[in-house]
């Protein structure tokens, strides 16, 4: 993309906002920061004030630096200097101009996979009898260097540039423009002046057109058959930042791109390191699971017929996969294996079945390059702040996914799955969850009963697990051993390293948890805490390591009560298993339909801390308010569905050239399922309550058909085939319950409430939103 422009904006800006160390947000700070992160700006700021009035007030941080476009600088500071109540604020930025990092990809586009395939075949050598673990190290080194040659020399490496070629007529007004400020320059004439300023004008407004029509042509060619639409929608959306000057856990800065990768890895491997000194009983299952895993095994024959795996199964596995994700340090893609020859794919059955014979998962496999991605809402100037995502093995995830559909039947088989459990199994969403926790709500409401539910938030639960704890708990479970020990060898001595731009950190070995990313990942830390402890008088709902603990009485503070008691059985659990809770997100609420039944006398206690109950939860990305008619939902929605229109706007404006077809298209793919989440709950609100999402359909109906303001809204669905945001989520949710009427996870665990009830059986007017007699609409 060729250099970039660089530019810093300094000074007293009379915005304050605790991002940048004031002690209040006020409406100025709101709007620099919301400025700063929608246009990917860095806000260098001094860790102390900058602004110390005369008169005796607060001091304040708001003499800061606005940078773009900048990497290599120091974090500013301020000077005690002058006799003045405003400091003197000074950074330091290499004198070098900083280049943009080439961003390249590699093409596909033109690959003859016929010759991909020969070579493969050519090159490829089938090793049937694999032995030993040194011998399928380098079967697995050698098949990724002769996958990773072969796509090497039948693809090309593309870089990517925005810039498009200027016309020869632009280049010539601009040649004359030159000649003519020379002249200027040199004579001072005011006619050359003139000339000179009716030149520029007119190469700018050449450049603006030949822009604008590229563009057009572009978006005229857009097509959803061959990938193109979406691909510029992607674009729009996609926010790339670059990763500012970074505070460290022990106070220094980093500022090169080599500094910020290794601290970023630094810190990722100390997520990783367990913090609590073990007790009595955590030595003795480490000590039991060390004996397990040292203990010489041998297959029986039943096990062995049960594990392994064959070419259709991987023929099968390589079909499934998608396209488009991102590769590993290898670089080897999924659409390269999508594509490999039959010869290939039996070696790399044989190469499967010795990772399972001889219990051993290849380090090769075990090696991730850590994509940073900045947590929202927190500072992007501290490492803490940034959460790994993990790129694997393209070839890696093969495997993996041949040993999930062995260890999925596994825990079945061993009675180790929680069936409140909805994240990462086949057939379960959160929608599924969502459903099955409101109609419980729901279905005591029509008791005149209040629900005290509890959301409780895991610290970094998929970084911390305990790996000989999960050791334990498959041996107890009766698990064969020499699948605990793989299990044992994919989990141990795995190796991160972190990327920022084109630099890649040191290799660190992490010592715990599970890599965010994998696929087997979140199946183990499933069956980690399949043994959560229940407790009768409340029930659970699970979706990963999100858990929600809930409650039914007459009274807010006897439901309370039974959270409360079920909260120390769970931290007692969390503690064991080297597990812990994080107090400050964890929330509480009272569901009531009368105001007056959530009276309290004693708070809910998490630890040390007291829990106030709140008038809104997020739970599973619904907002959900305290009498569950979902105000605060429907207002997130309308703020999210506004901030996609406005990302999308240069395709759906009605001067963008793209056809309506396509831009209603990009409406139904884009901002509807945004608006619509969770549609099977919004289909009991009132018509009033879905109002704000009405508007917004409109207003995108308008847009895609290029309508004027006062269009009848009939014409406008008639025209794009929309129907309405209320005839919408009601054929949603009638979809979702004649297709989850027989879920377990609904269907054994609870009584469906009266509303859900008459929809599966079509006899509710969903359109009606009047009180019934003697009430008073709420």
């Amino acid at each position: 993309m060729g250099i970039a422009t660089t530019t810093i904006v300094a000074g007293d800006l009379n915005a304050k906002h605790k991002e940048w160390n004031c002690a209040t947000n006020e409406t100025n700070g709101a709007v620099l920061k919301k400025f700063a992160d929608t246009r990917a700006i860095t806000i260098n700021h001094p860790l102390e004030p900058t602004h110390i009035p005369y008169n005796g007030t607060s001091p304040t941080t708001i003499d800061i630096y606005l940078m773009k476009n900048i990497t290599n600088y120091s974090r500013a500071k301020a000077i005690n200097e002058l006799n003045s109540d405003h400091l003197p604020v000074t950074i330091e930025v290499q004198h070098n101009s900083q280049e943009e990092p080439t961003r390249t990809f590699r093409s596909f586009e033109n690959t003859d996979w016929k010759k991909f395939r020969q070579e493969m075949n050519r090159k490829t050598k089938i090793t049937s009898n694999i032995r030993t673990i040194e011998q399928l190290e380098a079967e697995v080194a050698e098949f990724t260097k002769i996958l990773a040659e072969t796509i090497k020399s039948h693809t090309k490496v593309i870089k990517i540039t925005e810039r498009d070629g200027i016309p020869d007529e632009t280049k010539s007004l601009i040649t004359d423009r030159n000649k003519i400020r020379k002249l200027y320059q040199r004579t001072g004439d005011g006619d050359c002046k003139k000339k000179l300023i009716e030149l520029n004008e007119k190469i700018t407004r050449s450049l603006i057109t030949q822009k604008n029509n590229a563009w057009k042509a572009k978006l005229r060619k857009a097509n959803p058959q061959d990938n193109t639409l979406w691909k510029i929608a992607k674009t729009l959306k996609k926010n790339r930042t670059e990763i500012p000057p970074l505070l460290t856990e022990n106070g220094s800065q980093a500022i090169t791109e080599r500094e910020k990768a290794e601290a970023l890895v630094e810190y990722f491997q100390s997520v990783h390191l367990p913090k609590i000194t073990n007790t009595p009983e955590q030595e003795q299952i480490d000590e039991e699971a060390r004996t397990l895993l040292g203990k010489t095994l041998v297959q029986s024959k039943e096990y062995w017929e049960g594990m392994r795996t064959n070419p259709h199964e991987i023929f099968k596995t390589l079909k499934n996969l998608k396209k488009n994700k991102a590769p590993g340090e290898d670089d080897v893609r999924n659409i390269a294996l999508r594509n490999l020859p039959k010869k290939s794919v039996v070696q790399l059955c044989y190469i499967i079945n010795a990772i399972i014979k001889l219990n051993h998962y290849p380090k090769a496999f075990k090696e991730a390059l850590v994509v940073p991605i900045p947590k929202p809402g927190k500072s992007k100037g501290k490492t803490a702040s940034y959460r790994p995502i993990s790129l694997l093995s393209a070839t890696s995830k093969i495997v993996e996914k041949v040993l999930m559909r062995r260890l999925n039947r596994i825990a079945k088989q061993h009675g180790m799955e929680k069936t409140t459990q909805a994240g990462f199994r086949k057939n379960h969403n959160t929608t599924i969850q969502l459903v099955r926790v409101i109609n419980d709500i729901i279905s005591e409401f029509n008791k005149s009963k209040t629900t005290a539910m509890t959301l409780i938030d895991l610290e970094k639960a998929f970084d911390s697990m305990w790996i000989n704890g999960l050791i334990k708990k498959m041996n107890d479970g009766g698990i064969d051993p020499n699948f605990t020990r793989l299990i044992h060898s994919y989990l141990s001595k795995r190796t991160i390293k972190v990327k920022v731009n084109n630099t890649i950190s040191t290799p660190r070995t992490i010592d715990s948890g599970v890599p965010q990313g994998s696929v087997l990942g979140p199946i183990l830390f499933n069956l980690y805490t399949h043994d959560i402890p229940e407790f009768q008088k409340t029930k659970t709902a699970l979706y990963a390591d999100d858990m929600a603990t809930y409650a039914h009485s007459y009274y807010a503070q006897a439901a309370l009560t039974q959270n409360q008691i079920h909260v120390r059985m769970l931290e007692k659990y969390y503690t064991r298993w080297k597990l812990k809770i994080n107090e400050s997100k964890t929330e509480n609420i009272i569901f009531a339909r009368k105001r007056t039944n959530i009276k309290l006398i004693t708070k809910l206690k998490v630890g040390d801390h007291t829990i106030p109950p709140k008038d809104t939860v997020k739970y599973l990305g619904l907002q959900l308010d305290a009498r569950l008619n979902l105000k605060r939902h429907i207002k997130t929605a309308t703020t999210k569905g506004n901030a996609a229109i406005r990302i999308l706007y240069p395709l759906l404006n009605r001067n963008s050239g793209m056809s309506q077809e396509n831009k209603t298209l990009l409406y139904k793919q884009v901002i509807r399922p945004i608006i619509t989440y969770g549609a099977p709950i919004l289909s009991h609100i009132s018509n009033y309550a879905m109002q704000p999402l009405e508007v917004l359909q409109n207003k995108c109906m308008r847009l895609a058909t290029g309508a004027p303001r006062y269009t009848r809204i009939t014409d406008l669905r008639e025209r794009t085939g929309l129907p309405s945001i209320r005839e919408h989520t009601t054929a949603t949710a009638e979809r979702f319950f004649r297709r989850n009427r027989n879920h377990p996870l609904i269907a054994s665990t609870m009584q469906l409430s009266k509303q859900t009830h008459k929809l599966l059986h079509h006899d509710i007017d969903m359109t009606s939103d009047k009180p019934k007699h003697g009430h008073k609409r709420k």
